[in-house]
């Protein structure tokens, strides 16, 4: 249902039993905040619960079934569904378990012949609807109807279409209740035997081409059928042409078309979701999953720290190079191995290296006179 022209999808999960009796409504808007006025003008019991997007989600469900063990009868209950993913998990069946109900999930593709409630509720429900929001908008002209205008309008949909007929005829036509196999035609499942063909697909150049090809394996060619053109035909032989004299000499290479098959497995039974078998299979898939999630996760956390630890080694590294860098002067300061006064530029005295050390000192110092060429300080004539 949409509940205005350009507005939000609600969500409607409704229950009824062979016996003409419903479970209240539970409705799924779209948002995060509920409030308590979306209840105003709601059938009684009715339940409101929030989604990102307004459909059944696995909480969602999880949420309509402790709506629905409220209502129903003691005991343990069949629930008829169809194989939505929301329905199909672990959690979902060990909830089940804990309520005594058995799940029943009807084949794909079936839901239109065997569930009930398509069959016989869900079409009037949506006429109803319809009927009563157009009725509110030409009465409210230029507005939309908002959340809380939506509950009086469904109720008075829910209220014309949750008759004890509608109920019991749609388990009749389905022949579920009173049980009659011979209550739905084959013809209604003639569309889903594809499903278990081999489908061969043959890749080309174009899609006109394929298409032709498909075309031509559903029609059987007539031997007696001869191509010919509006002009005249000779019955003298033509001479080939240059063209066809080099083709028949040279042909060209044909691309050979690739076929792959594949095998769409979809089963035709219903599955008793809740039987022992079932619980397994499932639980088996959810260790699997988690798993698959585990590793991930933990694949992800290494790669995370192999690339923090990348990121310190660089830093380190930057770190040391700075302080290597800082650490070096620029200028040496010198110092005389004689007197220990410090060289500073421009000297005032003179200053002479010694040629083993590299060590500096006064010209005076050293007691060189006039001499000059190679020196060696004291220090190093001494060793």
């Amino acid at each position: 249902m949409t509940s205005v022209e350009r507005g939000e999808n609600v969500t409607v999960l409704a229950c009824m039993n062979a016996a003409g009796q419903y479970i209240p409504p539970f409705v799924l808007f779209k948002g995060v905040r509920k409030r308590d006025d979306f209840l105003l003008g709601m059938p009684p019991g009715t339940e409101v619960a929030m989604t990102e997007n307004g459909w059944v989600t696995e909480e969602a469900f999880k949420l309509w079934l402790q709506h629905f063990n409220r209502y129903r009868t003691p005991g343990k209950v069949v629930l008829i569904l169809d194989g939505h993913a929301s329905h199909t998990s672990y959690s979902v069946v060990d909830l089940c378990d804990s309520f005594e109900i058995e799940l029943v999930l009807l084949p794909p593709h079936t839901s239109h012949a065997l569930q009930p409630l398509d069959v016989s509720f869900f079409k009037p429900l949506k006429t109803y609807y319809h009927q009563q929001a157009t009725a509110w908008q030409h009465s409210h002209p230029n507005q939309g109807i908002t959340k809380v205008a939506f509950g009086a309008l469904f109720q008075r949909a829910w209220n014309q279409a949750a008759t004890v007929g509608n109920a019991t005829k749609g388990f009749e036509k389905t022949g579920i209740f009173p049980l009659n196999a011979n209550a739905i035609p084959d013809h209604k499942f003639i569309g889903d035997q594809e499903s278990d063909i081999v489908e061969s697909q043959v890749q080309s150049p174009s899609s006109q081409k394929m298409q032709l090809h498909v075309q031509a394996t559903n029609t059987k060619p007539h031997d007696n059928i001869v191509p010919s053109t509006s002009s005249q035909q000779s019955d003298e032989a033509q001479p080939p042409t240059c063209a066809e004299i080099i083709k028949e000499i040279l042909p060209s290479p044909l691309k050979s078309p690739i076929a792959s098959k594949r095998i769409r497995k979809v089963s035709k039974l219903a599955l008793h979701l809740t039987s022992p078998q079932n619980k397994t299979t499932l639980l088996e898939k959810e260790a699997k999953k988690k798993f698959k999630v585990d590793n991930k996760t933990k694949e992800n956390k290494e790669k995370a720290v192999g690339k923090e630890n990348t990121i310190k080694k660089m830093k380190n590294k930057a770190k040391l190079a700075i302080k290597i860098k800082s650490s070096s002067p620029k200028h040496r300061e010198w110092h005389c191995i004689y007197c220990s006064e410090i060289f500073v530029h421009p000297p005032s005295e003179d200053w002479i290296q010694c040629n083993a050390c590299e060590e500096w000192c006064h010209e005076k110092c050293a007691d060189m006179g006039e001499e000059k060429g190679p020196y060696i300080c004291e220090l190093c004539a001494d060793n």
